[in-house]
């Protein structure tokens, strides 16, 4: 086993929630979104329907490289069924949203339709929530912030490309606003039975209507509560990122995951892309979890899929299972006759047991390269921050959180 070490505010504690604020973003999840087609939304009572015609991307990209046009924008048009089938436009004009709405809904006398969102950014920007007229004219358009202050809006679940807010919405009965539920906020990713707030929005003249006490002020303090934690975090990336690194104080599988992809990507030649490293954690005898990653771990050098057999091998509170691992591997070429001339193997462990990894190994054909893990990492040239304007943000945040619990604290 490693020995232990004193705790290093730089070192994995930080890194590990900054790589994940930035890898999942706070949580960030990767997304992907198919090009916007056009929607067909009926009012409840189906007398009403209200098509989105969204922009051209083309057109858009065209118009960006020209600059000499006006900026191509969504359409909207809303019709009333008429009597004896068909239906009658109401109106026809171009929406707010640079390239289309993601949602709608149709007030049943047809004197009001919402619009949700922009296509591809979600819970961003200045469109997120719209309120159009009989005629088409607009209400109001808002933006997330109109119903949730900043800290609130940092605590919803977040994707590469947008703010999960909304767990849903509907017109009241009487026509005269629209209830829109917002999740409350969680450290969790989002989810159907995530528990939210309803505000209400005024077709008059777009006054908002907050959720009703306590759970409002309730909702308040934890979202302060948790955007701290992801200020910290934050912060411990942005630390982190100025100063050398040293390997996890924890047995930690993700601990020890992120601090391997910051050391291959503090290693590499300067204005060199991060080289991509598969990275197995190995697990004491007896965990729950030790036979599937040993046997995962078995079979990685015949994985084809993986970008040129680069993998990065530690087990940081079992350094036994280190050699079972790799008795694991060269068991299985010798009685298979097969090599691995192609993978590079990294271990992050003892230089003793990385010896001894490497003697089993070497009929293998791996390329064995050892990583001590008690060397401090300077971070790279050209991927240290170039100024202290986000720390100084930062710790700002911070700060106006802390006097915002406080006074919390005291009015309690």
């Amino acid at each position: 086993m490693m020995k232990p070490r004193p705790i290093n505010l730089l070192s994995l504690a930080s890194l590990c929630l900054a790589v994940i604020a930035i890898w999942l973003a706070g949580p960030a999840r990767a997304d992907s979104w198919s090009d916007p087609e056009k929607t067909v939304t009926l009012s409840a009572n189906g007398e009403f329907r209200f098509t989105t015609y969204p922009a051209s991307l083309r057109a858009i990209a065209a118009n960006d490289e020209s600059g000499d046009r006006p900026r191509p924008r969504a359409i909207g048009r809303l019709e009333r069924k008429r009597a004896r089938g068909g239906w009658q436009t109401v109106w026809k004009a171009p929406l707010v949203n640079p390239i289309s709405p993601t949602q709608a809904l149709v007030a049943d006398d047809g004197r009001h339709v919402v619009t949700f969102d922009n296509w591809y950014t979600v819970g961003h920007g200045e469109h997120v929530i719209v309120i159009y007229r009989a005629d088409g004219s607009l209400v109001r358009s808002m933006m997330l912030t109109d119903l949730v202050p900043d800290f609130y809006k940092d605590t919803l679940s977040h994707s590469v490309s947008s703010i999960w807010w909304r767990a849903g919405a509907e017109i009241a009965a009487d026509g005269t606003m629209v209830a829109i539920d917002v999740y409350e906020p969680s450290a969790a990713f989002i989810g159907k039975n995530k528990a939210s707030l309803r505000f209400r929005v005024a077709f008059a003249d777009g006054t908002v209507t907050l959720p009703p006490e306590p759970e409002w002020t309730a909702a308040l303090a934890k979202a302060r509560r948790l955007a701290l934690e992801g200020v910290r975090e934050q912060l411990g990336y942005e630390r982190m990122a100025r100063n050398p690194i040293t390997a996890p104080e924890t047995c930690k599988e993700r601990d020890w995951e992120l601090w391997l992809h910051e050391v291959f990507a503090r290693r590499a030649p300067v204005g060199s892309e991060v080289e991509h490293v598969s990275s197995s954690v190995m697990l004491p005898v007896g965990d729950e979890d030790h036979e599937r990653r040993l046997t995962n771990f078995k079979w990685e050098p015949s994985n084809r899929y993986r970008y040129q057999q680069k993998n990065a091998l530690v087990a940081p509170c079992a350094s036994d299972v280190l050699l079972i691992a790799a008795r694991a591997v060269a068991q299985r070429s010798a009685e298979t006759g097969e090599t691995f001339p192609r993978m590079t193997l990294w271990v992050a462990a003892a230089k003793d047991d990385f010896d001894r990894v490497a003697e089993v190994l070497a009929p293998t054909g791996i390329m064995t390269i050892w990583i001590d893990p008690d060397q401090s990492i300077p971070q790279r040239a050209d991927r240290f921050p170039k100024n202290d304007d986000t720390l100084q943000a930062l710790e700002a945040y911070e700060r106006r959180l802390l006097a915002d619990i406080a006074a919390e604290g005291a009015t309690d």
